[in-house]
Order: structure tokens, then sequence, then C-alpha cells
């Protein structure tokens, strides 16, 4: 299994493209039942960007999800401590 992400970068909609984003994950985590192996975090890069990235876990229960918002394959981030936890 592998780990995906989604990058967010839409210049003047940035914000509100990742406040829907986030609010959909949110809807889509609870109708899933919250699972436990469904870990995702988040990067608020420094260009104004955002990057969600999945654990194989979330890459597997949110399938359907990523693909709408087209995912890509990733590897872990090196850096995971010092992401937000979004799921």
């Amino acid at each position: 299994m592998h780990w995906s992400c989604v990058h967010i970068e839409h210049m003047r909609l940035t914000w509100a493209l990742q406040v829907t984003f986030h609010s959909l994950l949110l809807s889509e985590y609870e109708a899933k039942d919250r699972p436990r192996s469904c870990s995702v975090y988040l990067s608020a890069n420094s260009d104004g960007s955002y990057t969600y990235f999945f654990s194989p876990g979330a890459t597997l229960i949110l399938d359907r999800f990523l693909r709408f918002w087209e995912a890509t394959s990733c590897p872990e981030p090196a850096n995971l401590v010092d992401l937000s936890i979004a799921l």
C-alpha cells in the first residue's frame, strides 16, 4: 500500500478550496464510521498552498474521495511530526 496526497493551490481561492476540502473530508470520514486506521496529515505551505497526506489505510478507505480530488501517490512525509493532524 502507498501514501497519497492532494495539493490545493489556486491563487485566489486557496483558502475557500481548503475549507471546502476539509469539510468534505470530515463528512466522508464520519460516513465511514470514523475508522481508526485512517490517518490524514496537513501541511500549510509557505506559498499559501495546502497539502494533505493520506496514510496507506486512509488511501484505501477514502479511495473514491481521493479519486474525485485527483490525488497522487507520494512517499511518506519525512517530517510527519511537524504536520498538523487533519484526521
